[in-house]
């Protein structure tokens, strides 16, 4: 018997209890669960975050989904001599210690990723809502295109640009390559072949760890695949604050968090080089987008988040003023 994913095999189960073959109902059944595999899923937490734990452990429990804690990295208890060397390797923008842990924690949960010897992982960060159907996206990677580098599951309402052409995974979620910027990094699948790749070449990761992976200005970026999922099974929860309830927010515990010292001139030098590029950049980035639009290959749009927040039923969501 082949794979079935989830959708597939519930349309089973009703076509057979209407023809009545109750003991190959049971049978199958069996069978499924003894074939099917649940993608490993990792969730980065801080220890000093154990409310947002709370949280999160409840909510995957709502959806039957397993997971594997990474304990985060603290940049803020960080000996002194490894921020400034991870700083001097990475010296075009100012750091702060909050950013510093969290591209820390990702690359230690990519390493505890390849350790497992599975081909795919979920990676999730601590503050996210999710989709019921997250339990049935998981259960097999048999959905993800060969060439997938990364899936990006959330969405952070970010306008950006992907494929016309899609791949349908459910009645509800299709998936469509990645084009342009789509800031976040709460929540993607990423492959052993990515993971192996971005830890052998950590002089491609200059940025902060959303930026890497989801920026195309980024080498890092750039040479991935990356397909995102719509609309987004994902959505953080700050994102959700601030762009549907539209209740004011504070900033993220990261974009709080310190700056890192650092000498003037080079962030000076490196932010007049940035500047100098932008324009060129920005209308290669234009045109090149303009060609694939004009020729129907791609469309930009933002992202809805379709999932479950606190205790509302499963809904689509999308900020009031683009609606």
């Amino acid at each position: 018997m082949g794979h079935f994913t989830f959708s597939e095999f519930v349309f089973s189960i009703n076509i057979l209890v209407h023809d009545q073959s109750v003991i190959y109902i049971k049978f199958y059944v069996f069978l499924h669960k003894q074939t099917c595999r649940q993608l490993k899923s990792f969730l980065i937490n801080l220890d000093r975050s154990p409310l947002r734990l709370e949280r999160m452990a409840a909510r995957f429990q709502a959806i039957d989904l397993d997971y594997s804690l990474i304990h985060a990295i603290d940049g803020h208890s960080l000996p002194q001599k490894e921020v400034e060397r991870f700083v001097k390797t990475r010296n075009t923008r100012r750091w702060n210690y909050g950013e510093i842990g969290c591209f820390l924690s990702h690359l230690k949960t990519w390493q505890g990723f390849l350790d497992s010897g599975e081909e795919f992982a979920a990676v999730f960060e601590d503050d996210v809502f999710l989709s019921n159907e997250l339990s049935g996206l998981l259960t097999s990677s048999d959905w993800i295109p060969d060439d997938a580098d990364i899936v990006r599951l959330e969405t952070t309402f970010w306008k950006t640009e992907i494929s016309m052409d899609k791949i349908m995974v459910t009645e509800r979620f299709d998936l469509h390559r990645l084009l342009s910027l789509h800031h976040g990094s709460g929540a993607y699948i990423i492959s052993k072949r990515a993971a192996r790749f971005l830890l052998d070449n950590p002089a491609l990761l200059r940025s902060t760890i959303d930026s890497a992976l989801f920026d195309f200005r980024e080498k890092s970026c750039r040479a991935l695949i990356i397909y995102q999922m719509n609309p987004a099974p994902v959505i953080q929860e700050l994102i959700y604050e601030k762009y549907v309830s539209q209740i004011p927010v504070t900033e993220s515990g990261i974009a709080k968090s310190l700056p890192v010292p650092s000498r003037a001139w080079t962030l000076q030098l490196s932010k007049l080089l940035r500047e100098i590029k932008r324009p060129f950049l920005s209308a290669r980035t234009r045109l090149t987008q303009l060609i694939r639009q004009k020729t129907n290959r791609s469309v930009s749009l933002r992202i809805k988040f379709f999932g479950t927040v606190y205790d509302r039923a499963e809904q689509l969501y999308e900020p009031p003023d683009l609606r």
